[in-house]
């Protein structure tokens, strides 16, 4: 009987140090795959950097519509109002995530008829992806597939882009 619990002894034993051996090599596995805090900071810091972008390229477009900016972006006390920016005025803000892109407005925007409501939403996908190309290096497919579009007022989704062609747009009327 001492000789089974010897070899039992043994075998746990072994079993032991192979779970011990296991357990070592875990860690080195663990942080492999925990991401590196430094990246991921790096990340975030590119995200502000190319929202803040966006909102530079919206500021100045919101100036040439009320006429505060003259045509070279500097301000202006007697500028004229140019029209052809008037879109921008329904951006009050335009934020992309990494993948898609986020549109606040106000409640006046769902008085737009759907071809005005497209309009701004082309244009403000337009100006995110004109700045968000050359942060990200993207290539003429990029600009092609554009981004998902997601229009709200506060936490009200007004409307988002279309699955299959992100520059069609549903609207919840």
């Amino acid at each position: 009987m001492s000789e089974e619990v010897e070899e039992e002894s043994e075998e746990i034993e072994e079993v032991v140090e192979e779970e011990s051996e296991e357990i070592e090599e875990e860690p080195e596995e663990l942080e492999e795959a925990v991401e590196d805090p430094e990246e991921e900071n790096q990340s975030d810091v590119k995200l502000d950097e190319i929202n803040i972008d966006i909102a530079e390229h919206m500021e100045m477009r919101r100036g040439f519509a009320l006429g505060t900016l003259d045509s070279n972006g500097e301000p202006t006390e007697d500028g004229e109002p140019n029209p052809d920016f008037s879109w921008a005025l329904f951006v009050h803000e335009l934020t992309y995530d990494g993948d898609n892109l986020e549109m606040q407005t106000d409640a006046g925007f769902m008085t737009l008829t759907d071809e005005e409501r497209n309009l701004v939403a082309r244009r403000a996908q337009s100006i995110a992806g004109n700045v968000i190309g050359p942060h990200e290096d993207w290539d003429h497919t990029n600009y092609q597939r554009g981004l998902f579009l997601t229009i709200s007022n506060g936490d009200n989704v007004l409307g988002s882009s279309r699955v299959f062609d992100v520059t069609e747009f549903t609207w919840h009327d």
